[in-house]
């Protein structure tokens, strides 16, 4: 029996191989590259996968790190979820995440360390003195602030998913309260693990939020021993701790990212609204503040700087035009790119079959691949006996932004082909003609928003990406994101506030357009099932 997503089988194999290859060939470039490092003798490089002393304090700082994120981001997360489900206007706002989103974290970096420096000082002027904004508490407030619209998605698509009809019943039974707390909160359970575990493993593979702030992360350890040593084999000997944990963290995350991912969501439109008592109401307002800082900081912050700096002329954008040039070629060439590739995944994603557990793995692995290893997993496959025709050159960052962000584009197109009516779907089975015909004309125009959304998110993460970034780029060339980084380590200034307010009106231009498109869609898809049922 013929699968309900099957492109043909031969081109299917095809796309699924070239997938994987350009997924997880840094990976295994490490991998062949420890075994041979072992084999011809260098058995002191397993040492360095033991987490002792200083590397191990590190290591404990870094998962201290990422349960406070984790914890914190899914709790406010939930709470402003779940002011978004009592309204029937959520179908509409629920979009507007997607920009906010794009945001680099550094930006927020840049944005709260102003904000605490201006703090500090009126603080100082009425007698109280103290650091507004601590080294490591600060570094976990900014990732909790840059990653604050992942989490508020993830719970949002749990409160949605939960049969309303289940929930019509409870409410006649009990208290909105105990319905909140027994019937919705434990249906949507499955969601908010996934936001904290997801939250979790972004935070303990970053290194950049914490080296801004002048914490250590053991990330940014793998980092510094390939730039001390030049040897990628010793970083991925050195990050095997850091892969274990993250391997718990994976295996946690499957079933539930899974599961929400699959959901069909529902907007609500409640007949008599909710009561909640006044502790849940005061958590709601207080969340929902962090919510707005999220979105006024950045941006007051940036336009406080450049004001306090006099302002500064286009020239200085002008200067930083080679850097936007490379900057938008990347990103533009990585989303493009990542398309075919992850409708093939999609593609074994939508198939039931005993090995699907393992895909998701695979899958979930390599989107929360530390940054840096995936670029000295680039530099490593430039050593290996069969060579790397792209090493050198600007196609090395593509690749590695490829490899971070592809699982990315699939699991978008997931979710969203979960969302089409099956019959619909399925229908295009019936008609005759090419393969190739029905699927531009037919299931192209479905997957389109899902297509749409995918590229966007790829965009915006390809430009502000980093880690692997930094290690691949190719002697003079630069990004936005990596001019903006260093100028960050001298101290906020001008030039830098306005190269991130160019980066945030980016953000909110391509964010808003996709919110648009999927606004757009989802308003159509609306009037089709009523169209249907009617």
């Amino acid at each position: 029996m013929r699968s309900p997503t099957s492109f043909g089988g031969y081109w299917e194999k095809l796309g699924l191989v070239v997938s994987a290859l350009v997924i997880f060939s840094p990976l295994l470039a490490l991998v062949i590259g420890a075994f041979m490092g072992i084999m011809a003798g260098h058995l002191d490089w397993l040492a360095l996968a033991l987490p002792w002393g200083r590397r191990g304090h590190l290591l404990w700082q870094s998962v201290k790190l990422a349960a406070v994120v984790a914890i914190a981001g899914t709790v406010v997360g939930a709470m402003i979820a779940c002011l978004g489900w009592q309204y029937q206007a959520v179908r509409r706002w629920r979009w507007c995440l997607l920009p906010l989103l794009f945001i680099p974290p550094y930006i927020h970096a840049l944005a709260w360390s102003k904000l605490g420096t201006v703090l500090g000082k009126t603080l100082t002027l009425v007698g109280i003195n103290g650091d507004i904004l601590p080294p490591w508490w600060g570094g976990a407030g900014i990732e909790l602030m840059a990653w604050l619209p992942l989490a508020v998605g993830l719970t949002l698509i749990g409160f949605l998913a939960v049969p309303l009809d289940t929930i019509e019943a409870a409410r006649l039974l009990a208290q909105d309260e105990q319905v909140l707390q027994k019937v919705v909160l434990p249906l949507a359970m499955p969601s908010f693990w996934a936001s904290g575990a997801l939250l979790f493993l972004l935070s303990l593979t970053d290194y950049s939020i914490p080296s801004l702030f002048g914490v250590s992360s053991y990330a940014l350890e793998i980092f510094a021993e390939y730039s001390a040593s030049n040897e990628p084999i010793r970083a991925f000997f050195l990050a095997i701790p850091l892969l274990l944990i993250s391997a718990l963290g994976i295996i946690s995350l499957q079933t539930p990212l899974q599961q929400t991912l699959q959901k069909r969501i529902q907007c609500p439109a409640w007949q008599i609204p909710w009561q909640w008592p006044r502790w849940l109401l005061a958590f709601q307002a207080i969340a929902m503040g962090l919510g707005l800082f999220q979105i006024i900081v950045p941006v007051g912050s940036l336009a406080l700087i450049n004001f306090q700096e006099g302002g500064y002329p286009l020239s200085i954008l002008e200067s930083a035009l080679p850097e936007a040039g490379v900057t938008l070629g990347l990103a533009s060439s990585t989303a493009i790119l990542s398309l075919p590739l992850a409708l093939v995944i999609n593609v074994s994603l939508q198939r039931e079959s005993p090995w699907q557990w393992f895909v998701w793995t695979l899958l979930i692995g390599a989107l929360v691949l530390p940054a840096p290893l995936v670029g000295v997993g680039l530099i490593a496959l430039g050593y290996a006996p069969w060579g790397n025709p792209f090493y050198g050159g600007l196609a090395m960052p593509i690749l590695a932004h490829l490899a971070r962000f592809t699982p990315m584009a699939a699991l978008i197109l997931f979710a969203q082909q979960r969302q089409l009516d099956p019959g619909l779907w399925d229908s295009t089975f019936l008609v005759p003609g090419p393969r190739w015909r029905i699927w531009l004309y037919l299931r192209f125009p479905l997957l389109l928003p899902g297509l749409l959304a995918a590229a966007g998110v790829v965009f915006a993460f390809s430009a502000g990406e980093l880690g692997a970034t930094l290690i691949v780029i190719p002697p003079g060339y630069s990004t936005l994101t990596l001019r903006i980084y260093n100028y960050l380590h001298y101290g906020a200034s001008g030039e830098v506030a306005l190269l991130c307010l160019f980066m945030v009106g980016g953000a909110a231009i391509v964010g808003g357009f996709l919110s648009i498109v999927l606004l757009m869609g989802s308003s159509l898809l609306s009037r089709g099932k009523k169209y249907d049922q009617s």
